[in-house]
Order: C-alpha cells, then structure tokens, then sequence
C-alpha cells in the first residue's frame, strides 16, 4: 500500500539519529539539520522552518545559517524561515509540526521597519500550517493550500 505523502515512508529510518562528529570545522564551523523546508511552484517560493520545545532558543550560530540560507536565494524568490514551538515534552511522541505555534520568522524582504526576525505574539491560531497558508496567499499561491485531514 502506498505511503501518503505526509507521513515518513520508513518510519525505523526517521528514528535514526544522524550524528555530526568528525565534522567540526575551523571558526566553529559545524553541521546542522533543518526541521522543515518546502520548495512552491519548482522554486518561486521557498519556506523552512525549525521547531523547538517551549522557550528554547535556537543557538546563535544555527540562527545566523539560517539567516543566510534564506538570504542566499535570488531576492526576487520569496523565502522565509520559521521558528515555532511545540510543548511534547516525552522524547518518545511524535510532534505534529502543523500543530507548533510560530514565535518569529524571517524574511529575505525584511520587516518595512528593516528589522530582521520579525517576532509574533503567541496565539494558537498561529501555528506552523495557518503561517504557510498565510504566506501561500500573500504571494498568490492559495491554490496550494490543501484541507488534509490528520491520520
């Protein structure tokens, strides 16, 4: 039976941690993953994202790749980057990342007052699928924004 295309086709695999040593660079230069990333319309819009337990931060270095991720697509491409909470606290249950409440992201246009992450008030309407939906319909892309029922 075929796997949707939201859920991890080798669910053992997902389980599997990726360990970074041996990758240690000069200046601090280490890897990091990314929790979410979504390419629109074969790159005319470009969304990433990372989710952390309640109030954690991400480290400034993670924050400063991002940053220049997003900055590193051609500027006429919209691109952002998300951070958002998620409140599972037992290591061994799922996060649904549609569910997290995005706290700030950042946008390769800036903030109209030239701020860089742009931080918003914590309100559950603002959870990671409501913030892509949104973003889809600023840039006239609403007719990706799909009602999928949670499995």
């Amino acid at each position: 039976m075929p796997v949707a295309r939201d859920e991890y086709k080798n669910l053992e695999r997902g389980k599997q941690l990726v360990l970074f040593k041996g990758l240690n660079y000069a200046y601090n230069i280490t890897p990091t993953d990314t929790d979410l990333g979504m390419d629109f319309a074969h790159g005319k819009l470009f969304i990433f994202g990372e989710l952390k337990f309640k109030d954690t931060e991400m480290s400034k270095g993670q924050k400063e790749h991002f940053t220049n991720l997003v900055d590193a697509i051609r500027p006429e491409i919209p691109a952002y980057f998300l951070l958002a909470r998620h409140e599972v606290e037992n290591c061994m249950e799922d996060i649904l990342a549609y569910e997290a409440i995005v706290r700030s992201f950042y946008y390769n246009k800036r903030a109209p007052n030239g701020s860089d992450w742009i931080v918003l008030r914590r309100t559950p309407e603002m959870n990671v699928k409501n913030f892509i939906d949104k973003v889809l319909i600023k840039h006239g892309m609403g007719d990706y924004i799909k009602i999928t029922p949670v499995r």
